[in-house]
């Protein structure tokens, strides 16, 4: 579990190691030992014999040291001829835990390496490992994340790396090699490079816990200069960090030779206190936890036998905690769940109402809200008409506006569905019954069957404690009203959309606009158009430059601006991911606004703008003639069998997307393809993820095909 607040800073020591400040970096520059030409990766690690740059403990994620016995790790990092050459040792008494997808073994028991050419992230890889140590996983696997660009530069120097992992009694040994060629580095003394390492163990009532190597200025990537033949070792590891609202904690870490040795932290002339270090397994350890100083004034200075080793800026805490708190209401319910520092802030009401009387809303973490400065909260309650209600005295949905008020005047507010339940679906024991009634409605609907299921797995659990229960459940009663689909996420969006324009508070997109050469000559002439949702890069206002200046390799308007296109184009604009209810607001104006054919509506988006289009033309298939989504991962793989028939979806990526993968892209087109829709996927070979744009509107045939759609479905 990571500390309330993000550490704030952290340092790493050296114990007969080499290493040099740079022009005006801070950071110091590492000698890199020479290994020999002919080292074999197999993952033994015997021929290191005594040449490399060992580091010997790690910097940790959390405000107290892991048990050793738990996880802990050590490295050794050379270079020969062929490349960058790293040696880690892994140890755990736990069992071991991997994601069954290489691109996501990060998220779980794995090594992550990072090699740069220099500071900027454009020439980066980032090779990730999971072990193969898991009971289901036999063999390592690998997938590197390829940041390098699309310049012509790069071209075929493709991306990977050696490894191989071997199997010890306390863990696993890797060695592995990243070749120099892929960022053309030349192997010769005296290059430089950047290196950064992070190795992830999952750990049971702790979650994934995290080591790195962070240097004395904090910077998680160190700089190295390719050396002659030697050794040295990376002895300490030392960071402070933020121990809840009104605290601050200290840590030093070293080798077991510096037990007895003083960890003592100062703020100018005063020392605060002084600690020994202790032996703790095979390492010396300290930590410290003090009462937060007064902000501002001289920083905080960790020493380790006197000698400086990091030093922490006291700041309040307060307007931090408020941006926090102001994320956990503007954010997805979900996201950060496992976040301290955003769950422990996000005000809610029970979802399930079980009574008539309305609850009051609570926080998860009163003291950390305190500190952030809140002063106080109101709710205000809507049925399921959008009316203000003071009891929930019938069966159905509600809405609770959950303000809270801070001590600077500022307000956040926090929204939730809320069910309540008939009298007769109360008892726990007659759930299993409901759930069998509710879901005759749905039996044809895929997305309906798998709702159904999903809230039974939820209906075993504290069925109060999951806010996801609420919508499914809403979603399931108005679908045996009304005979629909449940869908349940459509329904709980345009409800809240709904709720929101009576009060003059909903989203609003404006758009920029790009009509067609001839759109004045003929007054009667209905046109077709392109809906385009850009991706985060996008995000207003940062996306707000005059049309002549608009990107043609990042953005439509930018690409079309010299085209002769016989459509219109109109570029919406968000500052948050994209709200379906709000989007196709938007089209009724733009409908109302300009010569537009309803039927000849095509949606396309990039991204973050690709999500929202697979949302919104799963919510509302109806309201399109077809849909493009580029570079958009499809969460609703589950749910777009409901669109089958309904509309046609061209769907593209790049093979070179690291970020929305061509799997999956794969994933919804398959899924699309089983209910008999009508869904094509274009590959775009060499695309990463920046470069999908480009290649997508540059694609032959793309153009006259939009043109070609027409609406099959009347509203």
């Amino acid at each position: 579990m990571k500390s309330a607040l993000t550490i704030a800073a952290v340092a790493a020591c050296l114990a007969g190691c080499t290493s040099r400040t740079v022009g005006g970096d801070l950071r110091p520059q590492y000698e890199l030992p020479r290994l020999a030409d002919d080292l074999v990766i197999d993952g033994d690690g015997a021929e290191w014999s005594a040449a490399s740059l060992r580091l010997s403990v790690f910097t940790e994620d959390g405000v107290t040291p892991i048990d050793p016995l738990l996880f802990s790790a050590e490295a050794q990092l050379g270079w020969n001829v062929r490349g960058l050459v790293v040696a880690v040792h892994m140890r755990s008494n736990q069992p071991w835990e991997e994601s069954a997808d290489a691109r996501l073994a990060y998220q779980a028991d794995s090594v992550e390496l990072f090699l740069r050419r220099g500071g900027a992230w454009k020439d980066l890889v980032q090779p990730v490992i999971a072990p193969g140590m898991a009971p289901d996983q036999d063999a390592a696997r690998c997938f590197v994340y390829d940041y390098r660009g699309g310049g012509a530069e790069w071209t075929g120097l493709a991306t990977g790396i050696e490894f191989v992992r071997q199997r010890q009694a306390d863990g696993f040994t890797l060695e592995a090699l990243i070749p120099w060629a892929q960022l053309q580095l030349p192997a010769e003394l005296g290059t430089t490079c950047e290196f950064a390492i992070k190795l992830n163990k999952v750990l049971p009532s702790l979650g994934r816990r995290q080591l790195s190597w962070s240097g004395p200025t904090g910077d998680i990537f160190q700089r190295l200069r390719l050396a002659g033949p030697g050794a040295a070792t990376v002895g300490r590891a030392a960071w402070i960090v933020r121990d809840g609202p009104d605290r601050v904690a200290a840590c030093v870490l070293a080798t077991h030779g510096e037990a007895g040795a003083s960890l003592s932290l100062r703020r100018g002339e005063d020392e605060l206190l002084r600690t020994p270090l202790c032996q703790v397994g095979n390492r010396a350890a300290a930590w410290v936890s003090i009462p937060a100083p007064t902000p501002g004034g001289q920083p905080l200075i960790l020493c380790c036998a006197d000698e400086e080793v990091c030093r922490f800026e006291v700041q309040d805490g307060g307007p931090a905690l408020r941006r926090r708190l102001e994320a956990a209401a503007s954010l997805p319910w979900w996201y950060g769940e496992q976040e301290p520092g955003i769950a422990g802030l996000r005000f809610r009401v029970p979802a399930i109402l079980s009574v008539a009387a309305l609850p009051t809303p609570a926080c998860d973490d009163p003291v950390l809200a305190r500190a952030a400065g809140v002063v106080g909260t109101t709710v205000r309650w809507y049925g399921a008409d959008g009316a203000a209600v003071e009891r929930a005295e019938r069966p159905g949905r509600y809405g609770a506006v959950i303000t809270v008020r801070c001590a600077d005047g500022s307000e956040v507010v926090f929204r939730q569905t809320c069910v309540r339940l008939g009298d007769d679906l109360q008892s726990r024991g007659l759930m299993d019954d409901a759930l069998r009634r509710l879901g005759a409605t749905v039996a044809v609907d895929p997305a309906g069957v798998q709702l159904r299921d999903q809230l039974g797995l939820r209906l075993a659990d504290q069925l109060t404690a999951d806010r996801d229960v609420a919508p499914l459940l809403a979603g399931l009663l108005e679908s045996a009203v009304d005979g629909q689909p449940p869908r349940a996420a459509a329904r709980d969006r345009a409800w809240w959309h709904r709720l929101g324009s009576s009060h003059g508070d909903a989203t609003t997109y404006r758009w920029f606009r790009r009509l067609p050469n001839g759109y004045g000559h003929d007054p009667d002439r209905r046109w077709p158009a392109v809906i385009y949702l850009h991706g985060s890069g996008g995000l207003v206002p940062r996306d707000y430059k005059p049309y002549e200046q608009r990107d043609p390799e990042a953005d439509l308007l930018g690409w079309v601006k010299d085209k002769d296109l016989p459509l219109a184009i109109y570029a919406l604009q968000a500052s948050n991911p994209w709200e379906p209810p709000a989007v196709l607001a938007a089209l009724d104006r733009i409908l109302a606004e300009d010569r537009i054919d309803p039927d000849r509506v095509v949606l396309m988006g990039f991204s973050m703008g690709g999500f929202g289009t697979w949302d919104c033309i799963v919510d509302h298939p109806e309201r399109f003639a077809g849909a493009v989504p580029i570079g958009g991962r499809g969460f609703h793989a589950s749910d777009v069998a409901g669109i089958a028939g309904r509309l046609p979806v061209w769907v593209f990526n790049g093979d070179k997307d690291n970020s929305t993968t061509l799997e999956d892209a794969q994933v919804v087109v398959r899924t699309l393809q089983a209910a008999g829709g009508e869904v094509r996927l274009t590959v775009l070979p060499g695309a990463d993820h920046g470069a999908s744009q480009a290649a997508t509107y540059a694609t032959p045939g793309l153009w006259d095909w939009v043109l070609q759609r027409r609406r099959g479905t009347t509203p």
